[in-house]
């Protein structure tokens, strides 16, 4: 998540990270996209904030917040099966990103914990060892 709750993975009801310029696609009409001013249709910072936050998301695409439900029907429904699709893209992207900007600190650890290992195991004594 980012700054605000939209950001991030689509959601039941939020849109997930979009393109900053979908809402000019969207004050203009996507099917006529336009630079015409008299084709605008004036959309307010409330109303576009409301609609990238309740309006958007699974339910707009599939017509329910409820995941399951969505997963049930993707075979037989192209907004449920759109659903399924982003969400599948945008979880692999979000990983993609966490595990590359991770991988270089997981190996430090896993070498740190085998350098532990090997410290551990070259301090152990055994009663053989020990002359009394």
């Amino acid at each position: 998540m980012g700054l605000t709750p939209v950001s991030g993975l689509p959601g039941a009801t939020r849109s997930g990270s979009i393109d900053p310029t979908l809402i000019f696609h969207y004050i203009h009409g996507a099917a006529k996209i336009s630079h015409e001013k008299s084709l605008a249709t004036p959309v307010g910072v409330t109303e576009a904030e409301y609609i990238l936050n309740k309006k958007s998301g699974w339910q707009a695409l599939a017509g329910s917040s409820d995941f399951s439900e969505i997963i049930q029907k993707k075979d037989r429904d192209e907004g449920a099966t759109l659903a399924c699709d982003i969400s599948k893209t945008e979880s692999l992207t979000w990983l993609g990103h966490t595990g590359s900007s991770s991988a270089g600190k997981l190996m430090r650890l896993s070498s740190l914990e085998a350098s532990a290992r090997r410290v551990r195991n070259s301090a152990r004594v055994s009663s053989s060892d020990v002359r009394v």
